[in-house]
């Protein structure tokens, strides 16, 4: 399975806590950051516990991902991750969906009721291992389930837009 992580690499954005649920996933994961790395000492953080992920995963930090590059970058993925410590609104979460890859992001943001519309989830922070199940059904799921959930994202975002 293909994760992306895509924001500002920032502690608000939560990227040391997507990589620790990461870390307790079974079978092969490859994930991806992209981002500018605004907090540089965070990214030290983050870049220590990346050192340290067990073998099963891939981990890379790409670039700074251009806006004409989203769609191409979404479709290489199956999931974003996104578990934020707050979001006025998620930008990267609606772009995400629109292009047909399932979120699984905290709950605060004011996307709500994910996984009611299958299309991801929205998963209390205080919840880690709700995130970790979360991500092993998306594992072990089927791939004319997951086409699913990925139509439905992409048809929620676009009657949002």
């Amino acid at each position: 399975m293909k994760i992306l992580f895509l924001s500002r690499i920032v502690k608000i954005k939560n990227l040391d806590y997507a990589i620790k649920i990461i870390s307790k996933l079974k079978g092969e994961i490859i994930f991806n950051i992209y981002g500018p790395r605004e907090d540089r000492k965070y990214w030290g953080f983050c870049n220590n516990l990346i050192n340290e992920l067990p073998q099963n995963i891939i981990c890379r930090y790409q670039k700074i991902a251009k806006h004409d590059d989203l769609p191409e970058i979404f479709n290489k993925h199956h999931i974003l991750i996104l578990p934020s410590k707050g979001e006025n609104y998620g930008n990267v979460i609606i772009e995400s969906l629109i292009n047909g890859t399932p979120v699984i992001i905290s709950d605060k943001t004011p996307f709500k009721d994910l996984i009611f519309k299958k299309i991801g989830a929205d998963i209390p922070l205080d919840n880690q291992n709700k995130f970790i199940t979360i991500l092993n059904d998306y594992l072990d799921m089927k791939n004319r389930e997951y086409q699913d959930i990925s139509l439905k994202a992409h048809l929620f975002a676009k009657n949002i837009i």
